[in-house]
């Protein structure tokens, strides 16, 4: 998705509709957001722009949750700050783009130890940092700055999250499912925590996410987008937008147009099914559908039309400007609540 930044002067445009970024997270001339709404915030300094400020970013090995904020980190170096990125050290190469410092951890399929592991690795050398930036599943980040005397910033890479969405999103199915038990929400919770020396605000993880924010939380998308936008007070919660830089990514074949790129991420059930309705839908229509499947084993699909390309990754960019970028400025005019590349 190639905007061109210094001609929409401030604003997205939606179809007919434009959507306007705030002045104060928007720099049109640099293509600069984020760091506008840090010093918003007055997690820097407040009144001015602080330089040398020592940032600790820790994240959770999951790439939605990763790629956008890739292009935070390298505005934040630019504009003279320390960066660590805190991520598992087979993330390390994933992480280089960024041009942060890398301290990696030891990974886990399971969130808990992922979580455990971080934190403690976090508290080794917290102590040299000015500030914490972290996402929004790694739910004792707040905790964690508390406990060291920093101050904190959350990031959302999807919309934030307030009790409806949150019971919506456990009730999708995927691996998040089992938390729609409360109790086993609650010692799943209990459990992680566990010797961290903090003290949360709700017992369940899920809840503590809802109800015990940061002072600032940054959303990689619109207020005009963002479900439930009244729950989230302006001066919490800071809209900046989907994340949009340079990437490295390789190259894609040239393709036949229209092209439809399709992807649905990775963690809901019923993919395989949902995968099996697109074959159907497009196998005799003119068209180039490129699939996106993620961890999904493709040669269960058996037959695939020809006009199919379906990989396990996409590199989306360089895909999505190949396809029919008016049709889905078509299809966020009529109601679609979230587009945020990742």
């Amino acid at each position: 998705l190639d905007l061109e930044v210094k001609k929409i002067k401030g604003h997205f445009f939606c179809g007919q509709c434009p959507l306007t970024f705030h002045d104060r997270f928007f720099r049109p001339e640099r293509g600069d957001f984020s760091l506008s709404a840090l010093g918003f915030c007055g997690i820097l300094v407040p009144g001015k722009e602080a330089k040398n400020v020592k940032i600790l970013f820790i994240n959770l090995p999951y790439h939605g949750h990763v790629i956008p904020t890739i292009g935070l980190v390298q505005e934040l170096i630019k504009a003279g700050h320390q960066v660590t990125y805190l991520m598992p050290y087979d993330w390390e190469e994933r992480i280089a783009d960024s041009g942060a410092d890398f301290l990696g951890y030891e990974n886990s399929p399971k969130l808990d130890k992922q979580i455990r592991n971080a934190f403690f690795k976090a508290e080794e050398i917290i102590v040299s940092h000015d500030l914490v930036l972290y996402e929004q599943f790694f739910f004792v980040g707040k905790h964690l700055a508390e406990k060291h005397g920093k101050k904190c910033v959350r990031i959302f890479t999807a919309p934030a999250t307030n009790k409806e969405l949150m019971r919506a999103f456990i009730s999708s199915g995927g691996p998040m499912g089992i938390f729609r038990i409360p109790l086993i929400g609650t010692l799943w919770t209990m459990d992680t925590v566990k010797g961290l020396g903090i003290k949360l605000k709700c017992r369940n993880w899920l809840d503590e996410i809802v109800e015990n924010p940061p002072d600032c939380n940054l959303v990689y998308t619109l207020r005009s987008f963002q479900p439930f936008a009244g729950d989230f007070p302006e001066e919490q919660f800071h809209f900046i937008g989907p994340s949009v830089y340079g990437r490295k990514e390789e190259d894609f074949p040239a393709l036949t147009k229209p092209v439809i790129y399709i992807s649905i991420g990775t963690i809901l059930k019923g993919r395989e099914n949902f995968f099996r309705a697109c074959l159907e839908a497009f196998e005799k229509e003119k068209v180039t559908v490129v699939l996106s499947v993620g961890n999904f084993d493709i040669s269960r699909l058996k037959h695939i039309p020809e006009n199919f390309v379906i990989r396990n990754r996409i590199p989306q960019i360089a895909v999505l400007k190949q396809a029919d970028l008016e049709r889905a400025m078509d299809l966020l005019a009529l109601g679609i609540k979230k587009y945020n590349e990742r």
